[in-house]
């Protein structure tokens, strides 16, 4: 006998999000030993530096991430060191001249040909996770504005690891309508990456009434179902029903065991059919 199981699952909640103390010297040191991979960063590949640099912390980390974002980063051909640069006319010869300064500490390094740098364009994709990356560094900023802009980026990707830094944020936000708007994120966030039954339940039940493309966008992801099919049920399956199946000539016969109403418990169908519950 053989059962069809559509389970759903939640993802593991991470709470940990430190911010040690690094020195422009340690951080240049860490961002040269990273240089290819942010130099030609994609999607697939820049999550586990985003993750150091984020547990690095503190404001040249941000500042770091900022320039990035913004494709303000440059690095030398030569040796692949990142700088950030202006512009400085042209040479007698007429090649164009850029002044140059370490990206971190913002030494100048004087005047250089501009053929020799290469500036750093992190795609679409890559920009949109450095963003998320940035947020508890927003929170925590003095500017209101910038406040808000992190949250903006937490109610369109909020990540486990932003819950613990959001819920200190939201403890000590002046501002009110921020601060709800950060409550409202952190519901969100619980929802998506929190494993506890009765937290999630708490926060889905907030949001009764709440008919918001957000609040639809957060509630979507639990109603999202895949079939699998096994001999036994795992005990810790979260199965949204079993449907038990025997041949019939041509046909099956599903016998709904727990589920929708829709199926009667010995209507026939065709093998294609039962695939598609």
């Amino acid at each position: 006998m053989t059962r069809i199981l559509i389970i759903v699952m939640f993802p593991l909640l991470i709470l940990s999000f430190a911010q040690p103390s690094f020195s422009s010297d340690s951080f240049e040191s860490f961002l040269a030993q990273k240089a290819k991979l942010i130099q030609k960063s994609s999607s697939k590949t820049v999550d586990p530096v985003l993750q150091e640099i984020q547990d690095i912390g503190g404001e040249i980390a941000a500042e770091f991430l900022q320039n990035w974002k913004d494709k303000k980063l440059y690095y030398i051909k030569s040796n692949r060191q990142f700088v950030l640069v202006e512009p400085a006319g042209k040479d007698d010869e007429g090649k164009k001249l850029t002044l140059v300064f370490e990206a971190i500490s913002r030494k100048p390094l004087g005047k250089m040909l501009a053929k020799t740098l290469r500036q750093i364009k992190p795609n679409s994709g890559v920009r949109a996770k450095i963003a998320s990356t940035l947020v508890p560094v927003q929170l925590a900023s003095r500017n209101l504005k910038v406040r808000y802009e992190g949250v903006e980026t937490l109610i369109r990707d909020i990540r486990p690891s932003h819950l613990q830094p959001l819920q200190n944020a939201i403890q000590i936000e002046s501002d009110q309508n921020l601060k709800q708007r950060m409550q409202q994120a952190y519901v969100f966030g619980v929802i998506a990456h929190d494993e506890d039954p009765n937290e999630v339940e708490t926060a889905i039940l907030s949001l009764r009434g709440n008919l918001s493309l957000e609040a639809r966008a957060a509630l979507n992801p639990l109603l999202k179902t895949k079939t699998e099919a096994s001999r036994n049920l795992p005990p810790d399956a979260n199965v949204a029903w079993i449907i038990t199946i025997r041949n019939s000539n041509d046909n099956v016969i599903a016998k709904l065991t727990k589920g929708s109403p829709e199926i009667g418990p010995n209507r026939e169908l065709t093998i294609t059919d039962a695939y598609k519950i």
